[in-house]
């Protein structure tokens, strides 16, 4: 079990790199993931501000109508930029990776051409995301295993969607059996991934907490405040780079399912061995 959480490391590090290198050359990418963050905490804080106001006693309490209404509103806020700033992201990153020198204008055009399909995919994206909150609320536990499992299949049935709606311009149902369709004829129809972007950005809070020492030693709030802001720049700085680093990489997936072509140093064998059949407990 070690060897394996030690490869699955080495593997997630080696396709850091190797997306790192084509960040490089497009350093403005960084621009995209940013925006959409931007907007999203903007769009965040007028969506609460109302309800709040709207209902002191509560409308964003679980036990109430309003709580699933704002739910939705947030779900379906977050899909929808956070995949506009994705999928402007990737059509850069495909272009890049095909030999082409994309600009920001490139991947705004891309995103903004697909406007439609990104909003009908947060929309499917948003219900499904209530859906199982009712029904880990509804069941409990249970609910919360079934919420897990159907949350945890579509996260990587879906995993090819974004470029497939960039580059197929498929709309969300069937870019999601596209999707499906890519990785099942190119890692089999039983796969888990092995890699991890959850350990790169558990590891990118490293940074933040050993920033943060010094502000318990010290306990002067004036140096608290300013290293707590040092960190959460950080934090954020070290996000929104990964975050490209991870588009970068389902690009190149991508383009390794759609015709075996990565291009830009991602090695076919290195993109052949990302899923692997599950096995069982040795």
């Amino acid at each position: 079990m070690r060897n394996k959480k030690m490869g699955k490391l080495s593997k997630t590090w080696t396709l850091l790199k190797v997306s790192w290198e084509v960040l490089k050359k497009d350093k403005e990418m960084v621009i995209f993931p940013l925006a959409g963050t931007v907007f999203w905490f903007l769009f965040i804080v007028g969506l609460t501000v109302p309800f709040a106001v709207w209902s002191p006693e509560g409308a964003i309490n679980e036990d109430t109508p309003g709580f699933y209404v704002y739910l939705f509103l947030f779900l379906f806020t977050t899909y929808f930029l956070m995949t506009v700033a994705n999928a402007a992201l990737i059509a850069c990153a495909i272009k890049r990776m095909a030999g082409g020198d994309p600009t920001v204008g490139d991947g705004f055009r891309a995103a903004f051409s697909r406007l439609h399909v990104i909003m009908g995919w947060s929309l499917l994206s948003a219900t499904l995301g209530v859906l199982l909150k009712v029904l880990e609320k509804r069941f409990k536990g249970v609910g919360s295993l079934i919420a897990d499992i159907i949350g945890g299949t579509w996260g990587v049935v879906s995993y090819l969607v974004v470029p497939v709606m960039v580059m197929e311009n498929k709309g969300p149902i069937e870019a999601l059996k596209r999707s499906a369709v890519l990785l099942k004829q190119t890692w089999g129809e039983q796969f888990i991934g092995d890699f991890s972007f959850a350990l790169a950005y558990l590891a990118s809070l490293i940074p933040a907490i050993i920033i943060l020492v010094p502000a318990f030693i010290f306990g002067d709030p004036r140096i608290s405040i300013i290293l707590l802001s040092t960190a959460a720049a950080v934090v954020l700085g070290l996000w929104l780079v990964l975050s490209v680093l991870q588009s970068i990489f389902q690009s190149a997936l991508y383009r390794y399912a759609f015709d075996r072509n990565p291009g830009e140093g991602f090695g076919g064998e290195l993109l052949g061995n990302c899923f692997i059949p599950p096995k069982g407990p040795e």
